[in-house]
């Protein structure tokens, strides 16, 4: 996780602006669904969903500066994200809604894998919002806040708050907050991403009025029940998925050979995980499938969606 300068001072969701700003520096982070069920398609083609939603310690960087136009900056050099990102989008969505004359120039640090379902695009996003409301001076109230990331999609609203949060509608409802026991995962990702309208479409789900229960009778965070889903959840698109994808069998059972529980889909992939006890077997397991080509980290909870700091 980055560190800051002391005279960086944090900037909370809702809090007064500092204005002069020199930057604003943002911490996106990651998360990670620890139970997903998809409950029905619904009459306007969104799919119905419950999910365990958790963020974690993996992160994209994002830095901006004040400057006359708009203009985005990725890192690392080759990966491209497109014109009509969903950071751009943000940043032109606040633009317009309060009637900013001024731009940034915003440089993004990718550090969550694109393509993986671990909420990259979303929790950018999120952080492009409450950044770059900071650095023009803007008051949006949370109301505010969470209207403009759900107008950029579903899930973006969950990362202006993070931690753990029960989801529900088409992944933009907060059915319940709370906190959830601590916990290692393993996050590895195979050589190729899942586009989330392939997800989608292989679940072959007709549209229907009405849906199925949810398997969760209480969304609430009970120590006991909390751990469980932790441990034993499950994913409604890696059933679909695995046959279109036979790499990702490959990593579930590298994972689940080096120790690890649980081992899923999170989101609609193409990223796995499994649920590790012990730092040092984790960090160990990190290595052997890293030398093996592929990507991996060893992630933590955390309680919030991001970390923003200015500097005036």
């Amino acid at each position: 996780m980055a560190r800051f300068r002391h005279r960086h001072r944090l900037l909370a969701v809702g809090a007064a602006p500092l204005k002069r700003l020199r930057r604003v520096e943002a911490l996106a982070f990651a998360k990670l669904n620890l139970h997903l069920e998809i409950l029905g398609r619904r009459p306007d083609g969104y799919h119905q969903m419950v999910s365990l939603f958790q963020s974690v310690d993996l992160a994209d960087r994002l830095t901006l500066v004040p400057a006359p136009d708009l203009r985005l900056r990725v890192s690392p050099a080759g990966l491209r994200l497109g014109r009509d990102n969903l950071v751009t989008r943000a940043l032109r969505l606040l633009r317009e809604r309060y009637g900013v004359r001024g731009g940034a120039h915003v440089r993004l640090l990718k550090g969550i894998p694109s393509g993986a379902g671990m909420g990259g695009g979303s929790s950018d996003a999120a952080a492009a919002l409450v950044a770059g409301a900071a650095l023009w001076g803007l008051k949006p109230s949370a109301p505010e806040l969470r209207a403009m990331a759900l107008e950029l999609g579903s899930d973006v609203p969950f990362f202006l708050g993070g931690g753990a949060a029960w989801m529900g509608g088409r992944g933009e409802k907060i059915l319940g907050r709370g906190r959830l026991p601590g916990f290692l995962a393993l996050v590895a990702v195979p050589r190729f991403s899942i586009p989330t309208a392939t997800a989608f479409s292989a679940l072959e789900i007709p549209l229907t009025r009405r849906w199925n229960d949810s398997s969760v009778s209480d969304y609430s965070f009970a120590r006991n029940a909390a751990a469980k889903f932790v441990m034993c959840g499950r994913n409604a698109f890696e059933g679909k998925l695995a046959p279109l994808y036979p790499g990702l069998h490959q990593l579930k059972a590298l994972l689940r050979s080096g120790g690890a529980r649980g081992a899923r889909l999170t989101g609609s992939g193409s990223a796995v995980f499994g649920i590790l006890k012990d730092e040092a077997r984790a960090l160990e397991l990190m290595g052997s499938i890293r030398a093996r080509g592929f990507r991996a980290w060893v992630v933590r909870p955390t309680e919030r969606g991001m970390l923003v700091t200015v500097e005036s």
